[in-house]
């Protein structure tokens, strides 16, 4: 695909303007909303990229459109080199960072309203940034620490300092996030970042999917996957069993309660992977497989304890998938549902 990716797009915008229900005018204000997006999408809470590039950037604004036209794609690639930089300084810098205690002897604020925020016009700025944003995400943590601890006196260990704690459990949630931003710089996802930013546009039931995104995309329309039978929810980079589907393999082997929170995956012959920060999506690929195949899923439980559950996934189905009906009789007469 990669050799192809002037042939993919300019293709792709063609179809978006004559089958569309809702073509766009091809012109510097469409670039510009390209632009915004594009970024948006790759730096939404602004940590990354600095007011430096966005203006170095801002040279191929106005020929966004005619990238769409026909022109040599550019743009993303641009993008995308100086992404790869700025995440490397970043994971350094939140290294940095995190390696010092945090105080909190002090009344302090941290604003998650980034919307009209601007980048940062320096280094030191964007360092600021982060730190506060950091100390912010430790103290929420460290609550939550003494919080357990009190109800559970084996959640600290003795000696162990909550604050410093919290501080690796942040360490690890955003080393996960910097790790999956830096998946969209490969070749393939950059374009995928860059294209959907641009049919997001048009509206936002619109894709374009990779090779391997869409046979996920068939997978999921077809209402058959391969799994544990369970459904998963996210609270504060911990992903743990939302509710057990009744006849699935976790609800059948007894051994899994909701709320249980999950650690680790580890497939046949593998070494488990640790799931601390990692997004709910990519805890879902490893617990999904092929049909028959055996996943130990580790888990802590309720009273603080681990536990290792080996189940054996099974064709399940996605209910929300199919369309059913029903007709309902009262006094008042017959409704259909």
């Amino acid at each position: 695909m990669t050799e192809n990716i002037d042939l993919v797009f300019h293709n792709t915008a063609n179809m978006m303007q004559h089958i569309h229900y809702a073509p766009k005018t091809l012109d510097d204000k469409f670039a510009s909303q390209i632009f915004t997006s594009y970024l948006q999408q790759l730096d939404p809470r602004k940590r990354i990229f600095l007011q430096q590039d966005i203006k170095e950037f801002k040279k191929y604004e106005s020929q966004l459109d005619d990238e769409l036209r026909g022109k040599q794609v550019q743009f993303y690639k641009v993008v995308n080199t100086t992404f790869r930089k700025r995440l490397e300084e970043s994971e350094q810098l939140v290294n940095e960072l995190l390696k010092e205690p945090f105080t909190f002897n002090r009344a302090d604020s941290y604003n998650s309203n980034l919307d009209n925020q601007p980048w940062s016009n320096s280094a030191e700025e964007q360092k600021a940034r982060w730190k506060n944003y950091l100390k912010y995400q430790v103290l929420v943590q460290y609550d939550d620490l003494l919080e357990l601890e009190s109800k559970d006196s084996t959640t600290v260990k003795p000696g162990e300092q909550p604050e410093k704690k919290a501080r690796e459990i942040v360490s690890r949630i955003e080393k996960r996030y910097i790790e999956n931003l830096r998946k969209l710089t490969t070749e393939e996802e950059s374009f995928n970042t860059y294209i959907n930013s641009v049919i997001n546009l048009y509206d936002p039931h619109s894709n374009y999917f990779l090779p391997v995104d869409r046979r996920e995309f068939q997978e999921n329309m077809s209402g058959v996957y391969y799994g544990i039978g369970a459904l998963l929810q996210e609270q504060q980079g911990k992903v743990s069993i939302g509710e057990l589907m009744l006849g699935g393999p976790a609800a059948k082997s007894g051994q899994i309660e909701k709320g249980d929170v999950i650690v680790r995956v580890g497939q046949q012959g593998q070494k488990p992977v640790e799931v601390s920060g990692m997004a709910m999506s990519d805890v879902i690929k490893l617990i999904r497989g092929s049909k028959g195949t055996t996943v130990t899923i580790t888990f802590r439980k309720q009273d603080g304890s681990l536990k290792d559950v080996a189940l054996q996934r099974e064709a399940l189905q996605l209910e929300d998938t199919f369309v059913k009906s029903a007709i309902i009789e009262d006094s008042r007469g017959r409704i259909g549902y």
